[in-house]
């Protein structure tokens, strides 16, 4: 039954944002100095597909048999999605990230298509346990922000995680 409930639960996020389908996705993580993405079979960018966005393939084929790959320089830009679900580090860090010279040409960065997730906040563990039980928090929370994120005005701010 909790299974079949959070399945209606994603069916109906995604009726609700139909623009999500298609889009291209990466769930990212950062660390001041530190970059890279989850591949497309690990539990946190299988959230982001479950609502229709698109991982790049390439992340997968740089990570191999690993469920995470980290970027060099010359890989930053598989960043540039149409929603970035960064997972990061302590939001009082996040000026290290956003201040890192490569992180903020990003044009995702600089049309605010990002969707911070700190580890000080609940959304980054309901996303990275990824259970019936999390899940409805992470749909709660992510979703509008989500949808902030693709709406296509750079000017929409996306609502930061109390």
């Amino acid at each position: 039954k909790l299974v079949a409930d959070l399945e209606g639960r994603f069916d109906a996020a995604r009726e609700e944002h139909p623009e999500f389908e298609g889009k291209s996705g990466i769930v990212p993580y950062a660390f001041p100095g530190e970059y890279g993405a989850y591949a497309s079979e690990d539990l946190r960018t299988r959230f982001i597909t479950k609502l229709g966005f698109k991982p790049p393939k390439e992340v997968d084929k740089l990570a191999g048999k690993e469920f995470y790959v980290e970027f060099s320089g010359e890989q930053f830009r598989l960043m540039d999605q149409d929603m970035v679900l960064m997972y990061g580090g302590p939001r009082a860090k996040r000026k290290d990230i956003e201040g890192d010279k490569l992180y903020s040409r990003l044009n995702a960065v600089k049309e605010g298509r990002v969707v911070y997730m700190d580890n000080e906040d609940n959304l980054l563990g309901a996303v990275g346990l990824s259970s019936p039980l999390s899940l409805p928090y992470a749909l709660d929370e992510a979703v509008p922000r989500m949808a902030a994120a693709v709406d296509g005005k750079p000017a929409t701010k996306v609502k930061e995680v109390q």
